[in-house]
């Protein structure tokens, strides 16, 4: 379950004339490029602006997702970052230190989730993505270890392509495409070998929800009256259940979790706020 999901700063709180240069950055889609953060000089506000919106301030393993344009855009915030302000058309979403953000990134810049975003997202001109679609999106959750092999697994793999990239320039489609492959293996659990002994995902989850629990009986967080659950039936099937509705999500799936692996929704590992338009 996301411990924190804000919506960036928007309508009359950020405007274009509180920009400044030589100041804190924002973090825009534009900022978001190969899954870094990149800033840009003239889009940074100064100390005053980031204290007067210290709800959008983003600390090391947020990872940040574009609201619009390319769908699956993401990025997790690096501790160099701690501090920098969510922009106009940016979700953050926090973590429990339970859960590796850097393994979520991954399937949200997977072909899997873009395909589900573009689908489900709203617009004409350019897409865009709203709270409820991306709590709708539906995450396959590994054991912990697993999650970090498949991200040291990744890792390597990155530093192979860029010496690729750098040998021979014409390669560059390639690369792209064994990248999307592998971050298709990842979230198939196809990539790394399953070890039994690993804590099944259920159990983690289990683990989350009772924690979740506990901050709404401490008054810290007020429980979602929209919360979801995911079980299989006895019928073998998935399905969801949202207030007091039921509904069969098979439909859904394009492929089959491993035994220890669970299917959930974004939204019970995450919590969603929204950011803010400049004027």
């Amino acid at each position: 379950m996301i411990k924190s999901f804000i919506t960036g700063p928007f309508g009359s709180s950020l405007h274009k004339s509180d920009y400044v240069t030589d100041g804190i950055p924002l973090i825009n889609p534009m900022n978001i490029v190969d899954g870094k953060i990149i800033p840009i000089d003239k889009m940074q506000v100064s100390s005053e602006t980031v204290e007067r919106l210290a709800s959008f301030k983003v600390v090391p393993n947020d990872i940040i997702i574009a609201r619009r344009g390319d769908m699956g855009r993401c990025a997790v915030v690096c501790p160099e970052q701690d501090g920098w302000l969510c922009g106009t058309g940016s979700f953050v979403l926090r973590f429990p230190s339970a859960l590796f953000p850097e393994y979520f990134a991954v399937c949200l810049r997977s072909s899997y989730s873009a395909t589900y975003l573009s689908g489900n997202s709203i617009g004409n001109t350019m897409l865009n993505l709203n709270q409820a679609i991306l709590k709708s999106i539906l995450l396959p959750v590994p054991p912990c270890d697993e999650q970090n092999r498949i991200i040291n697994s990744i890792y390597s793999a990155d530093v192979y392509f860029a010496e690729i990239t750098n040998q021979q320039d014409q390669l560059a489609a390639y690369v792209a495409m064994a990248k999307s492959k592998i971050l298709d293996l990842a979230i198939r659990g196809q990539l790394v070998p399953q070890d039994p002994n690993d804590e099944p995902a259920s159990v983690l989850l289990e683990r989350i929800r009772a924690e979740k629990e506990a901050l709404i009986k401490a008054g810290k967080i007020k429980r979602d009256k929209k919360e979801s659950v995911i079980f299989r039936g006895e019928d073998n099937s998935y399905y969801i259940r949202q207030d007091m509705h039921t509904e069969a999500i098979d439909n859904q799936f394009i492929f089959e979790l491993l035994d220890n692996w669970e299917w959930c929704s974004l939204f019970n590992i995450a919590k969603i706020e929204l950011g803010e338009n400049p004027r």
